[in-house]
Parts: C-alpha cells; structure tokens; sequence
C-alpha cells in the first residue's frame, strides 16, 4: 500500500513531467532521423529552403550549396515533373516515387504544409523480402470475424508479429484520466511480458497523443544513432519554424530514445488506433535491433491499424445498444412501480426490483419534500445532511471522496464512492454509495524517483512493479448518466403526478370528495 503522502509525490513528479512535455518542441525539432534526407522547398519559387546536413551522400552536394537552388537546377527536370505530379494529381500519384542519383535508389515520400513541401528520401528496401499488400489485406479478413474486443486485440498482435517480424508487439488502451494500459501483447521467446502493465500519462503525453492524429505512424529506426540537423536558407541551423508533423524521418525527443533505450528498444513502428477523431489506443511494434519497414508496408499498416480501430467501435457499440437497451427497460419497470404506488420511495427502495437494480451501489438515499429514505449500506441522516450542505451543486460523483474531496470526506467516513442527482426544483435529490475497494495495479517500472536519475528522466527498469490503491470505490463510468436519465424520469413521474392532483381538486368537493 502507498500512503497520501506517497501518492501525492507521484501526483506532483507527474504534473512536473506533464508540464515540461509540452515545452518540447517535437514538432519543430529542426532535425531528422539518420537513415534518411529531408528537403524543404518553397511551394512558389520550388527553391529549396532547408536541407538535411547528410546531402552529400545522396547527392554528393552540401546543403549550403543546394539552398536556394530551384529544384530542376539540383536535382533535374525529370524529378520536378515526377515532384508536380504528386502535388497536382494527390492521392492518385505515385507517392513515393523513385530517384536515383550515384547508383543508390531510393523512395521519394512527397508532403505539403502551409508553408513547404517537404521532400524525403528513403533508402529502397527489398520489397520481396516484406509481406506483400495482399498479405495484410489476408490477416485483416481474419480479424473481421472476431466479435469480441479480447478476441480481436490478440487477434491482433499475433498478425502484426507475423507480418512486421519485430520481437514484440502491444496494443495500447488509454484511460479516462490519462494512463495507459497494455491490453494485448505478442512476443519473443524468453522476453519479459508486460501484458496487463499499466504505465502513466506522460509516457505518451498529450502533445505526442496529438501527432498521432495527423500522423497515423511513426517509424523510430534507431535509437543509437544521432539525428541529422537541418540547414535553413541563411547557412545556419535555426530551422525551428519548420513544421515536420507529418515527416516520416522527424527527428525523436532525446527523452524519448533514453526511454526506448531503457526499455532494451532498438527500433519501434507504432500505429495509432482513431474513432471520431480521438486517439483510442496505439498499437506499437518494437525491436532488439535497429529496424525498418518499406514506406509502402508502413502505409498499409495504418490502414489495417485503421480497420481494427473501426472494428473495436463497432464491436463496442453493439455491446453499449444491448446494455442500454436492458437497462432503458429495467428503468421502464422501475419507474412503472410508481403507478401503482403512492409512495415514490417505497416503488423505488421497498419492492422487489430496486434503484439499486438499476444503479448498482452499496446503499442509497432517497430525498423528497424534506424526507429522506434509505436502502442498504448508508451513512447516517445527519452526516448525508451535512454532506449535501456542503455541495454547491447537487449533481455530484466521485469514486474517491478522500483523494478528490478531502474536506468532505469526514462526514462520509465508511464510504469512497458518492453519486449524487438531483430530483425536481425543492432540493430532492437521488444518493448512492459505494464503498473502499482495495485494489492492485501492475505498473510498467517502479514509479518512484527511486527508479529515475531525476526526476524529469525515465525510469531506469521496466519491471512489473505493484502497489496498492486505498481510498477508492469502482468508477461509476456510465452509471453518471444512466442515474441521470432516471432522475429525468422521476421528476416526469411527479409532474404527472402533481398534475393529476390538481385536476382531482379542480372537478371534486375538497371537503366530501364529490364531483363538482
């Protein structure tokens, strides 16, 4: 178990490295990854603006001495032609496109920003050596008749392994507050798992989780070799303006390349995994060895990255439309036991379907006109008074009342998890309650500084490492809106109720009961 105070030093390290990720500039890093070339050119003139230092082994030129050549000057009419096509025809055009210069091939992988076109060069690779693109067209049939998540991520790794041949394969899952978790995982003989792993937020933090929605891959080659500055039109080297979001050979944070270097990762290909526009998880591939895919294999592979993303939210909400559906009928049932009753707390906490059949909880609290009922495991009518003092809103949830709401907690000592909706315009409210539930969570690497050089670095060892969470109850998760669509029903059930009422006085005697 961890102590407050220990888990509020975690809190803290991981705000401090949450706050220095965004100062990283890993957009603009004015640097490329070594096994490539990069050209910046201006889209008017098609003069180059930028280069790569390492020109000269392709094009046996420094960078000084291409910038602010045009690029039929440097590298030929036949190359400007293939450069026009891509941009006028996109996405039919050939991209990449071969260039040779000295005897070497390699592919030509065309972008455009808002300020340049950017013109990298890969080494070709031996495409025959590679799965080909029917290859990865055959396992993505074979994961189309999985109909299960778990079914479908395992389904996953293992096809990834087979076709990218690096030692392991996870599939990322990121939760509501941040953290990840590896959800799948297939690799190497005699390698040590990390399935189950949860690891924190800044392991892939915000800004990086934003660059995997414009860039769907990202290719790391080697984490042993230097990165390759750009040259910018003036003979120097500050190229900070230069955008490489989209940039196959974007130079890696250098906190990052420890991080791979820590974990015994050579190389990685990662693939994000999108739903409307949100990153739902990452399916990352590493290596013990430097290693790179074909661009064209790389391409398909966020294809297939994309089809498995579809078919999790496919699968996904056909399980949301069936529970919604069996829930939206208990609620109907529920909420049917108020005909044939007076008394709303007694249809709601005294019959054989109950609130907490519906929402389920420990104990609830049922207040109306000033009267408050109670269901199971609850704390005592004066505390909850108090409690609900204390709230400037009534709609209210939490599953850890003494880690979010310290001040509160002493008034709801026996409890960690509180809901809380609101019931009609007179302060009626519907109250549920959970208690503690200790709980492990398998971290990826001891959390503690212990297990960093500073604070801001990685951690050092990557081995499972255990610690109790206390103070928390089960997230409500889906539970916040379904015990609001109730509410919703409740307070229909009293206006309807109200207003029957008001008819009966209208048409019948108030004193004999007889109609007017």
């Amino acid at each position: 178990m961890i102590d407050a105070q220990e888990r509020q030093e975690f809190d803290l390290a991981e705000q401090h490295r949450l706050a220095v990720c965004v100062l990283e500039p890993i957009r603009t890093p004015g640097a490329i990854q070594r096994h490539g070339i990069l050209l910046a050119i201006e889209p008017e003139s098609l003069t180059i603006a930028a280069a790569s230092e390492n020109t000269a082994t392709l094009f046996g030129s420094s960078p000084e001495s291409m910038i602010g050549g045009t690029i039929v000057e440097q590298l030929g009419p036949r190359f400007l032609s293939d450069l026009v096509k891509v941009l006028r025809d996109a996405p039919l055009a050939p991209n990449p496109f071969p260039f040779e210069r000295g005897g070497q091939l390699t592919d030509v992988i065309v972008h455009q920003s808002a300020t340049h076109i950017f013109v990298e060069f890969e080494p070709v690779m031996d495409v025959a050596s590679f799965p080909s693109p029917a290859a990865v067209y055959e396992a993505a049939l074979r994961l189309s008749t999985l109909n299960t998540t778990d079914e479908l991520r395992v389904g996953v790794v293992r096809e990834l392994r087979e076709l990218t041949g690096f030692d392991r394969v996870m599939v990322y899952q990121f939760h509501p507050d941040g953290h990840g978790e590896i959800v799948a995982e297939a690799l190497s003989e005699g390698m040590e798992p990390y399935l189950g792993l949860h690891y924190p937020e800044s392991d892939i933090p915000a800004q990086a989780r934003e660059l995997y929605l414009i860039k769907l891959s990202r290719s790391i080659v080697s984490t042993a070799d230097d990165s390759v500055a750009l040259v910018s039109r003036n003979g120097g080297t500050d190229t900070a303006t230069l955008d490489l979001s989209r940039a196959e050979l974007r130079s890696v944070s250098p906190h990052h390349l420890q991080f791979m270097r820590n974990m015994g990762q050579a190389s990685t290909l990662s693939l994000s995994m999108v739903r409307d526009g949100v990153l739902i998880g990452m399916i990352t591939c590493a290596h013990h060895s430097p290693r790179r895919l074909p661009f064209v294999l790389r391409r398909g592979l966020e294809v297939f990255a994309n089809q498995v993303a579809l078919q999790v939210s496919s699968i996904e909400e056909i399980e949301r439309l069936t529970r919604v559906a069996a829930v939206t009928a208990r609620r109907g049932r529920l909420v049917s036991q108020l005909a044939d009753l007076d008394d709303m707390a007694a249809a709601l906490l005294g019959q054989t379907l109950t609130v907490l059949d519906l929402l389920p909880a420990d104990g609830a609290a049922l207040c109306l006109d000033g009267t408050v009922s109670f269901l199971g495991s609850t704390p005592t009518g004066s505390n909850l008074g108090a409690f609900i003092e204390q709230l400037d809103d009534l709609s209210f949830a939490t599953d850890s009342l003494a880690w979010q709401h310290p001040g509160l907690a002493p008034l709801l000592a026996d409890f960690a998890g509180v809901l809380v909706v609101p019931l009609g315009r007179g302060g009626g409210y519907l109250a549920l309650f959970r208690h503690e539930v200790l709980r492990t969570v398998n971290w990826l690497g001891d959390q503690r500084s212990s297990n960093r050089e500073t604070p801001l670095s990685p951690r050092t060892s990557f081995s499972s490492w255990s610690h109790g969470v206390t103070d928390s109850a089960y997230a409500w998760g889906e539970l916040e809106a379904e015990a609001a669509a109730l509410a919703q029903d409740l307070e229909g059930a009293l206006l309807q109720r109200a207003q029957a009422k008001l008819a009966s006085v209208a048409l019948h005697d108030p004193l004999t009961g007889l109609p007017n």
